[in-house]
């Protein structure tokens, strides 16, 4: 189990990478969804949207980051554990 702190450190790190890129509001709230697991369809029901919609803001979340994938989108705001042997 990862300590509260050290949760709370990334959480606080990937919020500052969110601001840094120029994620609007809207996009910081579907980007913390898909990094909390949901899947487009899930974060459309959740945020109360179209499933187009998340597929336009996932598309502008991707191009500000400069990411292709979901799988990118962790690395990009957990570069810890994209490093070898973390």
């Amino acid at each position: 189990m990862i300590p509260p702190a050290v949760l709370t450190r990334l959480r606080e790190h990937a919020e500052l990478r969110m601001i840094e890129v120029g994620l609007s509001p809207r996009e910081i709230d579907i980007a913390r969804l898909f990094l909390r697991g949901f899947t487009q369809r899930e974060t459309a029901s959740y945020a109360g949207v179209s499933e187009k919609t998340v597929i336009s803001h996932s598309i502008n979340i991707y191009r500000k980051c400069g990411i292709h994938s979901r799988s990118q989108l962790f690395t990009f705001f957990f570069p810890v554990y994209a490093e070898p042997g973390a």
